[in-house]
């Protein structure tokens, strides 16, 4: 269910046109120098989604914690009430446009049901180090890197728990 959750924040955010290409899914990936950053995955492979030249316009999601969950046993039925940290990254390099109001935009394309903002952070030295310790990036004082801090909630029940937790989503939305 975190999942589509997921694919849905990606979508609305793809539907902004602020973004070329949305991710979800997205993990930090500690490797062996004990250095993080960001891969999402395709079946047992894994692909880098961090700033670098190539990249110009794109979002991801990533989870940002565990996930927790607390039995809600006022119905006859017994069912858990969940909530998920997660962190939206958004990346544009050479903004043109005010930050603040890109910002506001994308916030407001979050307040949907069983998503609670947190917090945000758009210091743009802070989200490259959280986000990937190995990279030693010179950005352009134009570049918006900006992480958005949210809770993804909802309700598991017998009846609608996944079917087929082999299920494979497309990764990029774009």
């Amino acid at each position: 269910m975190i999942t589509e959750q997921q694919i849905e924040i990606a979508k609305t955010l793809f539907e902004t046109k602020l973004f070329s290409k949305v991710y979800h899914s997205v993990e930090l990936f500690l490797n062996e120098n004990n250095q993080h950053f960001p891969v999402y995955r395709i079946g047992n492979e894994q692909y880098y989604i961090g700033p670098d030249d190539t990249k110009d316009r794109f979002a991801y999601i990533r989870t940002a914690g565990p996930v927790g969950f607390n039995l809600d046993s006022a119905g006859c039925d017994k069912s858990y009430i969940y909530k998920a940290p997660a962190r939206i990254v958004l990346f544009r390099a050479y903004e043109e446009v005010n930050v603040d109001l890109l910002i506001e935009q994308v916030l407001q394309k979050l307040l949907i049901p069983h998503v609670t903002i947190k917090s945000y952070n758009s210091s743009v030295k802070g989200m490259a180090k959280q986000e990937s310790s190995f990279g030693n990036y010179a950005f352009d004082p134009t570049t918006l890197f900006t992480g958005v801090d949210i809770t993804l909630s909802g309700t598991l029940m017998k009846n609608n728990c996944p079917q087929d937790l082999c299920k494979e989503f497309p990764n990029p939305i774009c």
